[in-house]
């Protein structure tokens, strides 16, 4: 799995600068992430492979997103202690 770390952190400084801003932007995407899901069970055959691709990817990334502020507080209190998160 990718390290989120870098993601995480820019996530917080845009969450910090402008919270309701960010507040709708991981609701939208959260809501992206679902269309993309519902997609996926209305693809051509064909086309699922990418489908589910494109989905896991978005919830993945919604998943992300939503609980950075979680993961960055984790990471932080883990270096506070000299441990990794």
């Amino acid at each position: 799995m990718p390290d989120t770390a870098k993601l995480v952190q820019m996530a917080m400084l845009v969450r910090a600068q402008a919270p309701e801003a960010w507040e709708g932007f991981v609701l939208a995407f959260r809501e992206y992430a679902a269309a993309t899901a519902a997609e996926m069970v209305r693809c051509p055959p064909d086309q699922l492979a990418k489908a589910q691709g494109m989905a896991q990817i978005a919830h993945e990334l919604a998943q992300t997103l939503m609980n950075a502020p979680r993961i960055h507080e984790r990471a932080r209190e883990a270096g506070r202690h000299g441990r990794q998160p």
